[in-house]
């Protein structure tokens, strides 16, 4: 079985294949599909957290599928998960991003933060604020506290993803 971003799939024998729930992002077999329990959810978790779904003799995320199925053409870039979730594959939740869109809504801090907050490290005493989106780092300014940096650091990632959910 062999993983392709956007393996050639029939959009009409997909959805006879499985069902899906934009209000929930769950996908369940129908009775079409020979192999699976009918009704049953499709798919398995995989370690990163992703719900992957084997059809066609591919194995595709479940984020893609829900775009496909939807939209009707697959995503011209990454999808992204709005809230973080990556097994949370509700329509509404998804959003065809670049890859420094995307990187932006990376919610946990770096491993080996201090801070604890992503983009923010302390610097001869004060709190740095800056925020990368390729090629360019935009360094937002030293601060005295926390929350001044962590302020400046949202308000300026809202500017460079603004509400972007197409």
């Amino acid at each position: 079985m062999k993983t392709i971003r956007n393996p050639k799939v029939d959009l009409n024998v997909l959805k006879e294949r499985l069902t899906y729930c934009p209000s929930t992002g769950i996908f369940r077999w129908t009775e079409k599909a020979h192999r699976y329990v009918p009704n049953s959810i499709a798919g398995h978790l995989h370690r990163m957290g992703y719900r992957w779904i084997s059809v066609f003799g591919n194995k595709i995320a479940a984020h893609r599928l829900a775009w496909l199925y939807v939209h009707g053409k697959w995503p011209n870039n990454q999808i992204d998960h709005i809230n973080g979730n990556k097994d949370d594959n509700r329509i509404e939740n998804l959003r065809d991003v670049t890859a420094s869109e995307n990187a932006l809504n990376i919610h946990k801090p770096m491993p080996k933060s201090k801070t604890g907050y992503r983009g923010i490290s302390i610097e001869r005493g004060k709190y740095r604020a800056e925020i990368c989106t390729r090629p360019k780092r935009h360094f937002l300014g030293r601060f005295d506290t926390l929350e001044e940096a962590k302020a400046a650091y949202d308000a300026c990632k809202l500017k460079l993803m603004g509400t972007r959910n197409e």
